[in-house]
């Protein structure tokens, strides 16, 4: 025991041997000195766990966003490589369909809205502002989810083929093995996009085809194909190619009739109006 006082240290007793000051008191203070110490650091850690890192949703999009720019350099580097890590992919794949549906979407407002400024001329702002044509939600809602429809369509048909001639992929790898080979139309729809905002409607339309082309046509005919050559298992994938052709004629043209008695058919002829 030291004593407060004077500093003598001894082993016992309730008073200092040299001065004489009471050492039951300083002991006393010394606990609850001891037990406020104790108490603060247990309170800090649970202060400390209870408060979520602040930067943790950043984080995780910075690493997404990482994630899907290597995916994309991979594609580039090996293409085909998908079909051997395809269940993987799925994130990236799934990221992929969702960024061309909204660029598609944005794409096709930009377009409807420039046609209809541009065939007024000068007297654009005139008239636009007596009838200004779809808004943004009408174009942008409808076209979203029409795309999602169609393309999830495509995909069920590839499934519905692939399970027919008996290959072992699953509904999920047929998503990420669309998504990554959907890269091409990304591409293709974003130039679009840039040529529409410019003016260039000529050129735009073109890329916007060619971006529909490869995203519905090429792309499932090519996934169709080399999943068939690769696991078939009884009938010739030759017949797999027509099958998957002779489906998706059918539900284009389905679908196409459902549209033009739907709403997308009032926004058809909405832009109609400025054509």
């Amino acid at each position: 025991m030291i004593c407060s006082t004077c500093g003598h240290t001894q082993v016992s007793g309730n008073f200092c041997g040299k001065c004489g000051a009471d050492l039951r008191h300083q002991s006393s203070e010394a606990t609850t000195d001891v037990q406020k110490e104790t108490a603060t650091a247990y309170e800090h850690p649970a202060a400390a766990a209870s408060v979520a890192p602040p930067n943790e949703y950043l984080d995780k999009a910075k690493k997404t966003s990482k994630g899907y720019f290597t995916y994309i350099k991979n594609f580039v580097k090996y293409p085909s490589g998908i079909f051997k890590s395809a269940a993987a992919e799925f994130t990236n794949g799934l990221i992929s369909l969702i960024l061309f549906t909204v660029l598609f979407s944005f794409t096709i407002y930009f377009f409807v809205q420039s046609i209809a400024r541009s065939m007024f001329g000068g007297m654009g702002d005139l008239f636009m502002s007596e009838y200004a044509g779809p808004s943004f939600f009408t174009i942008f809602s409808q076209s979203f989810l029409y795309t999602v429809i169609y393309i999830a369509l495509i995909a069920a048909s590839i499934f519905v083929i692939t399970k027919l001639f008996r290959t072992d992929h699953s509904f999920k790898e047929i998503v990420s093995t669309y998504g990554v080979h959907m890269i091409p139309s990304l591409i293709l729809i974003v130039l679009s996009m840039v040529l529409i905002i410019m003016d260039a409607y000529t050129y735009g339309v073109f890329f916007i085809a060619l971006s529909v082309l490869f995203a519905t046509i090429f792309v499932p005919i090519y996934m169709v194909s080399s999943m068939l050559t690769r696991n078939a298992k009884s009938i010739d994938p030759f017949y797999g190619y027509i099958s998957y052709l002779v489906l998706f004629a059918i539900i284009t043209s389905v679908y196409t009739g459902l549209l033009a008695d739907s709403a997308m058919g009032n926004l058809i002829d909405e832009i109609g109006y400025y054509l």
